[in-house]
């Protein structure tokens, strides 16, 4: 049986842009492609574990949410702290958010919400 997603109304009190994390994201990925010469096994293999360990990290530092394609969407990641919570979660949203709104969203897990 598939749990339904309910949408929550509720004041922002703080918000933070993150939309630079995106660019942070693309560039660690970037910059190996731009100065690595994938010539031999050795630097190919390097290369591999690279990606892993950059893999491991993100998700566990809940970096997985940042997403360029989201950003190409027009959509734009956000820290929010909302009202009656115990602390900051990442928000996606296609619009502007600033402190004061009154934002309607989607609990995707824990720590993520998805502007409804």
């Amino acid at each position: 049986m598939r749990r339904a997603n309910v949408a929550y109304r509720r004041k922002a009190v703080s918000v933070t842009r993150r939309n630079g994390d995106v660019m942070a994201y693309v560039a660690s990925y970037i910059i190996p492609f731009v100065s690595f010469s994938l010539t031999n096994v050795q630097q190919a293999l390097a290369l591999g574990v690279f990606f892993v360990v950059l893999f491991v990290i993100y998700v566990h530092s809940n970096m997985i949410y940042v997403n360029p394609m989201l950003n190409l969407g027009g959509y734009h990641l956000y820290e929010v702290e909302i009202e009656g919570n115990d602390g900051p979660r990442m928000y996606i949203a296609r619009g502007r958010l600033v402190r004061g709104d009154e934002i309607r969203f989607v609990a995707l897990d824990n720590d993520i919400c998805l502007q409804a």
